[in-house]
């Protein structure tokens, strides 16, 4: 039997499987069946949780144990099986993109510049720049320049400017791979998600999301904390059918200490890979509300779409059934997060002038014995307008 006949026999197998599940399900709820798109990827059924029918406001065990069941697509490609990212038109703004990575060939870039320059080494700078342009135009960052090793099994990579990420060349297929990080998805341009979806799709050879992150901000702890969501893992609120997936705690949970917990959610080898965190006390404020919740989606094992660019909410809220948390609460805005990432409150003010100059401080004091003349002498200066990185609103009202 050939490798063709074993693929076919296998796919036929796998469609009949689906055809008995779909019957098993039908009376939980109407399932079309996909037809094959095209010969390279074959779609197929594979049930998974609902989100959508559970309110995980008051969502009990039971009620995810007997939850509704919803399409999931998957597609068999040449890598093997991979589990499709689904989604679910949502009209909020639950999420943002934190981080993404792309391969594409790297005759993507190519022009009369780089076909006409001698193949290897003088090829592959001369592509870089190309892509560097490409960046610029829409990020708003080009590369600042050439690291001394490469990385992610690349021969050569580079550094993005303001350190918003990489970009590498040299190996893997003779593929480009530009991975922009938190801070470049943050500081990119207005609109960059538009930009870059559209510039993929009409001009990226054999392009592929091998990595994205979404993510959301509670800044104030309006309607999670990291101590729901632990409860949500035990009640199979992050459970997709099977097994309820791995669980790891960081930081202080018999006492917490106010430096921040981290709940893990799923595996680092596994297509998906949910982080929540404190984030507002891990930057120093001890008494922040500040939960993040971000899922890093990885191609491993999943087909990850272009479209995750420009509707990331509908993918974000289906990831797990508790997700639907954020359909119900909350919305969260790029500009607002931005403000609260370059904020400093009241508190870490003091905290970073006792750690950095608190000796010193100590010491003229004793040496001045008088804290008027001291303070004459630091506050000489002729800028005496409130700092702008300090949060106003968490201010003190001292009484004099």
């Amino acid at each position: 039997m050939t490798d063709f006949d074993k693929n076919a026999a296998e796919y036929l197998e796998q469609t009949r499987l689906q055809l008995e599940r779909k019957e098993k399900l039908s009376k939980y709820v109407e399932i079309p069946f996909l037809s094959v798109s095209n010969s390279a990827e074959q779609v197929f059924l594979n049930p998974a949780l609902d989100a959508s029918a559970i309110d995980p406001r008051k969502a009990t065990k039971a009620d995810y144990a007997t939850a509704p069941l919803l399409r999931v697509d998957a597609v068999i490609t040449a890598d093997g099986i991979k589990d499709e990212m689904i989604r679910r038109p949502t009209g909020r703004n639950s999420c943002f993109i934190d981080w993404i990575s792309i391969t594409m060939q790297s005759d993507t870039f190519d022009n009369a510049k780089t076909t006409s320059q001698v193949l290897g080494h003088f090829r592959q700078s001369a592509i870089i720049e190309n892509a560097a342009h490409v960046l610029k135009d829409i990020f708003g960052f080009g590369i600042e320049g050439e690291n001394k090793t490469g990385r992610n099994f690349y021969d050569r990579s580079f550094t993005l400017e303001h350190n918003a990420g990489f970009i590498c060349i040299g190996g893997q297929n003779d593929t480009v791979m530009i991975s922009i990080n938190g801070t470049g998805c943050t500081y990119g341009k207005d609109g960059w998600e538009e930009h870059l979806h559209a510039w993929l799709n009409l001009f990226a050879r054999e392009f592929k999301i091998t990595r994205i992150d979404l993510a959301h901000d509670d800044l104030y702890g309006e309607y999670t904390d990291i101590d729901w969501f632990n409860n949500q893992h035990t009640i199979g609120g992050f459970t997709r059918g099977g097994r309820p997936p791995s669980v790891e705690w960081r930081g202080d949970w018999k006492k917490p200490n106010g430096k921040g917990r981290t709940l893990y959610i799923g595996s680092r080898h596994s297509a998906q890979l949910c982080r929540i965190y404190e984030k507002g006390k891990q930057l120093g404020d001890t008494q922040s509300k500040w939960l993040r919740t971000e899922v890093q989606y990885s191609s491993r094992g999943m087909l990850i779409g272009s479209d995750v660019l420009i509707t990331p909410n509908e993918f974000f809220s289906v990831t797990y059934p508790c997700f639907s948390i954020f359909e119900f609460e909350g919305e969260t805005k790029k500009f607002e997060r931005i403000d609260k990432q370059d904020l400093m409150t009241w508190q870490q003010a003091i905290d970073l002038v006792k750690t950095q100059y608190g000796r010193y401080l100590h010491f003229f004091r004793d040496v001045f014995d008088d804290d008027t003349a001291l303070l004459d002498v630091l506050t000489d200066i002729k800028n005496t307008a409130v700092p702008e990185r300090i949060d106003a609103l968490t201010i003190p009202k001292l009484s004099h």
